[in-house]
């Protein structure tokens, strides 16, 4: 699935080494919801895989987010030698998919990742006039 045009941006705390990734990429038509839904999809096809350098095995979950966008998919990274995981949101907003990626927090980073999520929608939302959707 080819974009229109993308933005992103990445940011690790120097002191923590906590990641914090978004990125907002645009497609034509109704190919934002098929991104969304190709997410889930993956979680599906890859339940595990093996960290190469802890040799341990990497648990993937993923569900459904309701009232974020138009539909939000949520997955979750977790491997007891990280200390803490990793969460990924992707959100569809018409044509838009909003994806973040956080590390922050004990809580895999699920809290940062849904705040950032809902800050960019909100922007993605106001520049294409649609802000009353979520």
């Amino acid at each position: 699935m080819e974009g229109v045009s993308f933005a992103q941006d990445s940011h690790i705390n120097k002191n923590t080494s906590a990641e914090l990734d978004q990125e907002i990429d645009v497609y034509r038509g109704t190919t934002a919801a098929d991104v969304v839904k190709d997410v889930a999809k993956v979680v599906s096809g890859c339940p595990t895989y093996t960290d190469s350098d802890t040799h341990s095995t990497v648990k993937v979950t993923g569900a459904s987010m309701a009232g974020l966008g138009d539909e939000a998919y949520t997955v979750t990274l977790t491997d007891s030698p990280w200390g803490s995981g990793t969460t990924l949101i992707a959100a569809g907003a018409g044509t838009a998919v909003v994806s973040v990626l956080s590390t922050d927090g004990s809580d895999n980073g699920a809290a940062t990742a849904k705040k950032l999520a809902e800050h960019d929608l909100a922007s993605v939302q106001r520049m294409s006039g649609s802000a009353g959707q979520s």
